[in-house]
Order: structure tokens, then sequence, then C-alpha cells
């Protein structure tokens, strides 16, 4: 007795959906870039703008535990002139494997991306010539000129005070 095409029907929507189930579908895509496109995006785009770029990678402690920190302060200032980004320095080869997934469960309401320069003595003196490449760090760039750099944890609130809001 042949099998009925309803079968091969079910059989087929089934592996379809394991199939899809099994796909990497992530909230934040968490591009590759090299430090050209990171210096095009982090300039302010007006004299009362703002940026606030974040250094940090999944494998480090004090920065998951910073983030949310970051997450208040992005979220208290919503509609502001400031722009946020989060800068993963997590290895390149790593992106598909962990830094997506872990963002993935995630959906961090910021942009992220993978900065991919393996040689860090190159870039780093580039971000801050004081920063010696420890992370969490965070710039604060100004549209006036002024720069600001912690290369340490932020504090609970700190951001907010740093940017001068209530």
């Amino acid at each position: 007795m042949a099998p009925r095409p309803d079968f091969f029907r079910c059989l087929l929507l089934s592996l379809l959906c394991l199939a899809y189930q099994g796909q990497s579908v992530y909230a934040q895509p968490a591009p590759a870039i090299k430090l050209p496109e990171l210096l095009r995006r982090i300039q302010p785009g007006a004299a009362d703008s703002t940026v606030v770029v974040n250094f940090w990678a999944t494998w480090c402690k004090p920065c998951l535990q910073e983030m949310p920190y970051i997450l208040a302060a992005h979220q208290h200032i919503e509609g502001a002139k400031v722009r946020f980004l989060l800068v993963s320095l997590d290895f390149a080869q790593d992106r598909m494997a962990k830094l997506l997934p872990f963002l993935a469960k995630r959906r961090w309401p910021i942009p992220v991306v993978l900065l991919d320069e393996p040689d860090y003595n190159a870039w780093i003196p580039r971000i801050d010539p004081a920063w010696e490449g420890n992370i969490p760090a965070t710039l604060i760039l100004y549209g006036n000129g002024k720069r600001q750099f912690l290369a340490r944890e932020l504090k609970p609130g700190e951001l907010e005070h740093v940017l001068g809001l209530p």
C-alpha cells in the first residue's frame, strides 16, 4: 500500500518547521567593521548632539555588570540628541557562534558593531591616547568637540550624571 499524499505534505511541513526552528534568527546583526567605519559612525551629527560609545565583550564580566546602567541611561534619555553605540571587542571568528546568539537572547535596543581590528596597539591610541585597552570603557563625544573617556566600569546613574541629565 502506497503512502497517501497527505502523509508527504505533513512530513514536508514538519521538516520545514524543524529546519526553521534550527535557523539562527538574530535581533541585532552586529556587523563586523574596521576602525575607519567606526570612526565615521561615532562622529556627532551636530553641535548639540552627543555620541556615547561603549567598548565591551561577551566574555568580560565587568562589561556585563555595567550594561544595565548603559541600557537605563539609553532609556532615560530617549528623545534627547544622544546616540549610543555598543562596540563589541569579541573575536571576529566568534561573531556567529557566540556574539550573535548572545545578543539574540538579550535584544538590546542599542546598535551593536563588532570591531574587527586584531592589532590593538594600532587602533586603541586612536580612540584615546591614554587608554591602555581595558574594558569596559566608555567614550563620550560631544558635538562641540569636547570628549570624555571613562576607562572603567560605570556605576548606577553615573552616565546620566556625566551627560548632565536630571
